[in-house]
């Protein structure tokens, strides 16, 4: 049996995955399954292509870990097989967190078996806050504060501002943005209780807008950001290093995919103790709402990468679905996914909090997993991309003095022109 996955240094893990289900299962069961795994030199988004490459020449391969949209893309051309009777035989629709079940859920079918996620969060530097006279006990209710909507995007700016103009932070180093210039407008978007969907069309809020807009600027205004991220939406990416701030104390707030966690441990502060320094020096938190009383979120821009069956239309030979689903069935394990999990610093995709039972080790990503029920997805249309483009659009508008009240109408103008009716705008 041979399965793929992508061989870069951040994502090799997937590749064998597979593999080890398939040395476990021996060893539990007696069972012997021979799997050889491929490692592509390419990132995911590069290995779908080749995925789907494979399939269409009758040469994919007998499982292969694929993104979440050429997982729909292939089951639509019949290039995978369902997993309905997998799952059901092998008891994983019981397993899985709701949010990574619905996500292969198409047409009535379950399609792919979910592996990991990433979302962006709240980052806090403890060790700045205790220097501003937080008491630990405040420390360690702030994720708490967050998430039922008492400690607000605007506390959030009032402290970063705060900490600039004591000198416990520089200048532009309050509170950072995302390195990506879309997701930060979005994540301000999203923090005044806009929804992008009503009634099957995509909805643009000017208000919700107007709101992002201003937190956008007073970034810049109050100092509590670097310059360098107010390029960005203009698509010249940041011109600054982000981790090694970051890591030296000296960054009080920023946001991040929930991933880099596992990056910082494994690649950063190992010398240091690993996971031990980062618990004590950085707090994980949802993202603040700007709203009193609404709990806050996290904001994903994609959905769970999966791995998939191809069917016979996609590798030239007869299916084994009996062994291909006792390996998958394997890899969903609590022991393989909580390994995956610590390593990846992502959240486990499993359901339960029994998983986490007597392990200290997975603290991190028990809090993570705990988020997933205040996920805001980003939906995947041209439709939805035209709202991104406005989006970016107005941020680099603020730098010219017009209000965030005149920006936001104009967008909405342009996105009424553009969708032809297919936004509705409020």
């Amino acid at each position: 049996m041979m399965t793929w996955g992508s061989g870069t240094l951040e994502d090799c893990w997937n590749s064998y995955l597979p593999w080890q289900a398939a040395q476990r299962l021996k060893a539990r069961t007696g069972r012997t399954i021979n799997v050889r795994p491929v490692a592509l030199e390419a990132h995911v988004g590069v290995l779908d292509e080749e995925f789907m490459n494979a399939m269409r020449a009758g040469r994919a391969p007998d499982i292969s870990y694929v993104g979440h949209d050429i997982m729909f893309a292939a089951a639509q051309g019949g290039y995978i097989e369902p997993l309905d009777t997998c799952f059901s035989e092998h008891d994983l629709f019981r397993r899985f967190h709701p949010y990574f079940l619905n996500s292969v859920r198409r047409d009535g079918h379950v399609w792919g078996l979910p592996v990991d996620t990433s979302f962006e969060v709240l980052f806090f530097n403890k060790i700045l806050l205790r220097k501003m006279g937080w008491a630990e006990a405040d420390i360690a209710a702030l994720p708490d504060q967050i998430a039922s909507g008492r400690f607000l995007m605007s506390d959030l700016l009032a402290t970063a501002k705060r900490a600039v103009q004591r000198g416990v932070v520089g200048p532009g180093f309050g509170f950072w943005p995302t390195s990506y210039p879309d997701w930060n407008v979005m994540t301000f978007y999203l923090s005044q209780g806009a929804q992008w969907e009503s009634a099957k069309a995509f909805v643009l809020d000017k208000a919700s807008l107007t709101g992002a807009l201003r937190i956008w600027r007073e970034l810049f205004d109050a100092h509590l950001t670097l310059d360098a991220y107010q390029d960005m939406p203009r698509g010249t990416g940041l011109s600054v290093p982000r981790r090694d701030p970051l890591m030296s104390d000296q960054v009080l707030f920023w946001q991040d995919g929930v991933s880099q966690w596992g990056v910082w441990a494994t690649n950063k502060v190992p010398q240091l103790g690993g996971t031990h320094y980062l618990d004590e020096h950085i707090g994980v938190a949802l993202l603040p709402s700007a709203i009193a009383g609404k709990p806050g979120f996290i904001y994903s821009s994609g959905k769970p990468s999966v791995y998939v069956i191809p069917s016979t239309k996609a590798t030239g030979r007869p299916v084994d679905m009996a062994t291909a689903c006792a390996v998958l069935a394997e890899v969903a394990t609590p022991d393989i996914v909580l390994r995956t999990s610590i390593t990846h610093g992502s959240p486990s995709p499993l359901s339960g909090d029994e998983q986490f039972a007597d392990r200290p080790d997975v603290q991190y990503v028990r809090r993570v997993t705990a988020m997933l029920d205040r996920v805001a997805d980003v939906p995947g249309s041209d439709d939805f991309a035209r709202i991104k483009e406005g989006l970016i659009h107005a941020a680099t508008l603020t730098t010219t003095g017009r209000t965030p009240e005149d920006i936001a109408e104009e967008t909405a103008d342009w996105l009424t022109q553009v969708s032809s009716g297919r936004i509705v705008i409020r």
